[in-house]
C-alpha cells in the first residue's frame, strides 16, 4: 500500500480537513506538518500543538513535525528547550511524532530532538533535503546523526522537491536528476 505524505503548515482549514478524513484514509497518510515561516515558539499554534493534534490528527497515528521554522530565539534559558517539552507532551497524549531535521539545524533545537530521543519519547527522526543541498549536505547529515547517536536503521529521508506543479523540479538538470 503506497502512503501519501501531504506537507501541511497547520493552518486552520488543513486541520479540518485532516479531521474529516475518514480512518480508512488516515491510514494511507503520513503528514508532513510544519509552521508558518518565523513562527514564535510562544506562538498559541506551537503551544497549543500537542492537543490539537491529538483532536484534529488523532493518537497512535505517525506524522512528521518541522519545527525549523519555528523561532526559538528569545526562550528562556535555563529551563529545557521548548521544544523538548512539546516532545515530552505529545509522548504524554499518545502522539506519534517523527521530528525533522535539515543540515542546517539550529544546535539547540538538535539537542532538544536528541534528548528526547535518548528519553524514549520518539522512535524515529527524518532528515529531509531539498534541491538546494550541496556536495556537503550528505557528509553534514551523516555527522549530525552520528553525534546524535541516533540509529540510522530509524531515520527516514523526505527528498522535498519543493513545488511540483508546474512540472519543473527546481533541481538543476547538469546533476541529472531532472528530467
Amino acid at each position: 500500500m503506497a502512503i501519501y505524505y501531504p506537507v501541511i503548515r497547520w493552518k486552520l482549514g488543513e486541520r479540518a480537513a485532516l479531521v474529516n478524513l475518514t480512518p480508512a484514509v488516515k491510514d494511507q497518510i503520513s503528514p508532513i506538518i510544519e509552521f508558518p515561516f518565523n513562527c514564535d515558539y510562544d506562538d498559541r499554534k506551537v503551544t497549543d500543538f500537542c492537543n490539537n493534534a491529538s483532536t484534529d490528527w488523532g493518537v497512535g497515528r505517525p506524522f512528521y513535525l518541522d519545527l525549523s521554522t519555528v523561532d526559538f530565539d528569545d526562550a528562556p534559558t535555563g529551563t529545557d528547550h521548548p521544544a523538548l517539552e512539546l516532545f515530552r507532551n505529545a509522548n504524554r497524549l499518545g502522539l506519534e511524532l517523527i521530528p525533522i531535521f535539515n543540515v542546517d539545524i539550529d544546535p539547540d533545537l538538535l539537542i532538544a530532538i536528541q534528548d528526547a530521543y535518548t528519553d524514549g519519547l520518539f522512535r524515529y527522526i527524518a532528515l529531509r533535503i531539498t534541491e538546494n543541498e550541496d556536495d556537503a549536505a550528505a557528509d553534514e547529515a551523516r555527522d549530525i546523526i552520528g553525534e546524535t547517536g541516533i540509529n540510522i536503521d530509524e531515520v527516514d529521508l523526505i527528498i522535498d522537491l519543493r513545488d511540483v506543479s508546474d512540472g519543473e523540479f527546481g533541481c538543476p538538470t547538469t546533476q541529472g536528476f531532472c528530467p
